[in-house]
This record gives structure tokens, sequence and C-alpha cells, in this order.
């Protein structure tokens, strides 16, 4: 049951990055009653932690934290190892609770020293060597995903230098033009924009377009549109009306 909780994951995420977002929460349920089924918590939480991940990403930040409160809560209870603990902390609870806060409007300290916290503990979980009780499924950990997603939470916080910084880091450590490195930009490019340097921020977005058609990401596209759409204060600047040239010729092809 295990083994098919995580297959039926794995297809709920492949219908999730081409944009098939009903199908895909179609198939992660299924996939959490199996793990429930098989009475495996720590699959469990991985799925509640991917499933959080959707929610941020159409944008539904009571759902997201939510998710990522139970996927944190069900690697607790059962003891899950310290790496995928920091993952479920980073992915779930540190992005989801950054979402809140962008759409609440505040300036909450007591939240933002909450998300710099989940970080903290994320950053320090990557850092262990890798255990022989982390589970055969659990995917290659790739180093560079929790500085990319650390930059996110800090542009949803407004703290938009923390975030130029966080995502110049994961730029830096990325290698070829594979999607992360894709939506490491892409998080460089809204990070630039919140702090008001703009031609930085249109350097960093239009290195990403070439890449769309190779790449085939419905979840890419839809971030450079979304970074497009952000564009519209700038509507007249000559960089702009190029950039959003370069969507609009992608998108006809």
């Amino acid at each position: 049951m295990t083994a098919a909780a995580d297959m039926t994951c794995l297809a709920g995420w492949m219908a999730f990055d081409v944009g098939r977002n009903g199908l895909a929460q179609r198939h992660f349920a299924q996939a959490l009653r199996m793990a429930k089924a098989a009475d495996d918590s720590v699959m469990a939480g991985w799925i509640l932690g991917v499933m959080s991940h959707q929610a941020i990403y159409l944008d539904r930040p009571t759902e997201a934290l939510r998710l990522a409160n139970a996927a944190a809560d069900a690697a607790r209870q059962a003891n899950a190892p310290a790496r995928l603990t920091g993952r479920l902390a980073l992915g779930s609870q540190a992005l989801a609770t950054a979402l809140v806060v962008r759409h609440a409007d505040t300036n909450d300290l007591h939240t933002v020293r909450q998300v710099e916290r989940l970080l903290g503990e994320a950053e320090r979980a990557y850092a262990q060597e890798p255990t022989d009780r982390e589970p055969a499924w659990l995917p290659p950990y790739d180093s560079t995903k929790i500085v990319s997603e650390a930059a996110r939470s800090w542009h949803m916080l407004g703290r938009h230098q923390r975030a130029i910084e966080r995502a110049e880091a994961a730029l830096g450590a990325q290698k070829g033009t594979t999607r992360s490195a894709q939506l490491a930009r892409i998080n460089a490019a809204e990070a630039y924009l919140g702090a008001a340097e703009l031609e930085q921020a249109l350097d960093h977005a239009g290195a990403v377009i070439p890449t769309i058609p190779s790449l085939s990401s419905p979840r890419l596209t839809g971030r450079v549109r979304r970074f497009a759409a952000t564009l519209e204060p700038y509507g007249d600047h000559v960089g702009v009306r190029a950039f959003r040239e370069q969507v609009r010729a992608q998108a006809a092809a």
C-alpha cells in the first residue's frame, strides 16, 4: 500500500505539473488514503506536503497552511528522519505561512520570525548527513531547492533584499537549464522586482523564456505569465514592452 501510495502521488504530481489540478487533487487524495491504510505516517506526511505545495501554487493560503501543519504534525508523530522533517518545514509550513502573511497584507513581526525559524530549522536539517532511516521512496535531495524556496518565502514577506540574496545563491549553485533552475530564476526575477530593480528582474525573467519549449512545463509557463502580469505599473517601459512581446510570441508558438 505504501508503494501504491507513492506511485499514485507521482501520478498526481505529473498531473499538477501539466496544469490538470483537479485530476492532481484526486490522485493526491487517493494516495493519502492508501498511506493511511498502510499505517505509514511518514508517507502520509510527504503527500500532505505535496498537497500543500500545490495549494501554494494555486494561491490558496488557508488551505496551504492547513495541509502544511498536518504534514509537519504527521512527520513529527512518526519520528521521521530529520531531513524529511526539514523538507516538510520548508516546502510546507514556511512557504504557506509566508503566503498567509502576504494575503493579510500585514507586517506581523511574530509571524515573520516564525517563518525565519522554520527556514533555519530546514537549513539545519538539510545540512545533516542522510541516514538509513530515510525511506527508499524519498526523491533525491537537491540542496539548492531549499535556498530557492527560502527566496520565495522572503519575497512573500516583503523582505526583498534577503530574497535577492537567497535567489542569487540558488542560481549560483544551479547547473543547466532544468525546470528547477528556471523556477529559481523566476524567484530571482520576482525578488528583484519587489526591490524595484526592474532591469535585473527583466534580465532574469527574459532568460527563462527561450527554455520554455524544451521544458514543456505549464507550471513554469504559468509562473512566467504571473510575473508578466505584475509588470503592469511599468507598462510604458521599453524593456517591459519587449518582455511582454516575448511572452506573447512564446504563447503563440
